[in-house]
């Protein structure tokens, strides 16, 4: 029974927000690091007694403290996420996460549970005393239960999730991992951003209703436990077997995490212009050793758009990825570029002056967009190949983060590959964008919607007539 949850989190500060790493207080403004949550909030989550009312299975908690759960029994901190916030949902405390989307196997019966008891509309409480997680145990032990705010946002767009294949990493029946398309909100400053998404699996052998009553032997489930399969114990077969069960993975939270990125007011001239992003995804190096992420690939892929909107190329990165992975450019870095080719089936990019995308562009614009694409913004007057550093073939002198401005296309179809990740026959980094002519008129499509609707319904009108006055067309005869 798959739910997936997708939240965000945006600060106007600037102060950096990235991943696991630190575990001390000074490591919160570290731009290596790069934390997700303030130090505060897993300091509010170490002091927080645990929700002891949890389904915990066979596991045995060493700890009492909301850092302590059945998937994090020991307490470990990875960053300052708080293990009891990240591995349940609806949380039942305030967070600094607001939804996005939830897909759930079950749509019909959660999805009113799942947007109703979202902070982005529900006030979640806190005790003065941090230590108490209840509003009778903070009471009466002289603490204040507040109610910290709700965000005042849209509630989550919660539908059914779509089928998967197991084992498959999440894909679909199309072929396709699991995705939503998520319209980035509009701000009038800018804003710091992460996006986590959490993938929840539960067995079905569990209730969706089991609590801390169904703990330790009274679990319905131990760790590799043993099943007798012959109830009359016949001596002349062999009936035990072994389950590879696992109290810590039966109904288990996966979580997933994006680099920091910025949402930007937009200009006063695209207040009213749909933008389309077109990212990268994947992480350095090759199947084996990235499994289970993806290679590097443009996102979406194909882009599909119309000639009057306007395509966003951009992409983010890291200097800190595993330095061992034997890869084209400086050990450890994730680079980029964007070089326009003959078509999907080509590995050799086209010369600057025979691209097509930007043809209907003037100068010099379109040759400083064709040229910051195809080098990824490098200062090429410090280019020299005679140091790997400063080798700009392999793209080392390019920035990790890298934008271009918001640009209309005319209609066409346009293949683009990366000189540095694309590697015939050991993987492919190649994308598509398609324009489409003109967005699609719905007036165009009324009246001949309309008069087939007025014949059927003036059908529909005849036929009763007739059968009132002729009932013995509709009314079975007798048989003589």
């Amino acid at each position: 029974m798959p739910v997936i949850w997708a939240k965000r989190e945006c600060t106007d500060t600037e102060n950096p927000t990235g991943t696991e790493g630190p575990t001390r207080p000074e490591h919160e403004n570290n731009p290596r690091y790069t934390i997700h949550e303030p130090y505060s909030h897993y300091q509010l989550c170490s002091t927080r007694e645990r929700n002891r009312g949890l389904f915990g299975g066979p596991v045995i908690l060493n700890g009492t403290k909301a850092t302590n759960t059945r998937q994090n029994p020991d307490g470990t901190p990875y960053g300052w996420e708080c293990p009891e916030e990240r591995d349940y949902y609806p949380y039942w405390h305030p967070t600094i996460w607001k939804d996005i989307a939830i897909q759930t196997d079950d749509a019909k019966n959660r999805c009113d549970l799942f947007t109703k008891q979202s902070q982005n509309v529900l006030d979640k409480g806190t005790c003065s005393l941090p230590t108490y997680n209840y509003p009778f145990l903070c009471k009466s032990n002289g603490g204040d239960w507040n109610n910290m705010g709700k965000f005042n946002i849209a509630s989550p767009k919660c539908m059914a999730a779509p089928w998967s294949a197991p084992n498959q990493l999440g894909v679909t029946s199309n072929g396709h991992p699991y995705s939503f398309n998520w319209t980035l909100p509009t701000t009038s400053q800018p804003l710091r951003c992460v996006v986590r998404i959490r993938y929840n699996i539960t067995s079905t052998d569990i209730s969706k209703s089991a609590d801390a009553q169904m703990n330790a032997r009274f679990s319905p489930f131990q760790n590799d436990m043993e099943v007798q399969l012959d109830a009359k114990k016949d001596p002349n077969i062999w009936s035990n077997v072994t389950l590879g069960t696992n109290g810590k993975a039966i109904g288990k939270t996966f979580e997933d995490r994006s680099f920091v990125f910025n949402i930007i007011p937009r200009p006063a001239e695209l207040q009213d212009k749909t933008i389309y992003n077109l990212n990268v995804r994947g992480k350095r190096g090759n199947l084996v050793d990235i499994f289970p992420a993806m290679l590097y690939d443009y996102v979406p892929n194909p882009l599909l758009m119309y000639h009057d909107s306007l395509v966003h190329i951009q992409w983010s990165g890291s200097d800190y990825n595993p330095p061992a992975r034997d890869l084209p450019g400086l050990a450890g870095t994730d680079r980029h570029n964007f070089v326009q080719i003959e078509n999907k089936g080509s590995n050799y990019p086209l010369p600057l002056s025979s691209w097509t995308i930007f043809s209907h562009l003037s100068d010099p614009f379109k040759t400083s967009i064709s040229i910051r694409l195809a080098t990824a913004n490098q200062t090429l007057s410090q280019c020299d190949s005679a140091s790997e550093k400063t080798d700009c073939s392999v793209l080392n002198l390019a920035p990790a983060v890298f934008s271009v401005p918001p640009v209309e296309l005319k209609p066409g179809e346009y293949s683009f590959m990366c000189t540095r990740n694309n590697r015939f026959g050991q993987a492919i980094m190649k994308g598509t964008i398609l324009v489409f002519d003109n967005t699609p008129n719905v007036f165009a499509y009324a009246i001949p919607i309309a008069i087939i609707l007025g014949i059927l319904f003036s059908l529909i009108i005849i036929f009763g007539l007739v059968a009132y006055k002729n009932p013995s067309i509709i009314k079975p005869q007798k048989g003589k």
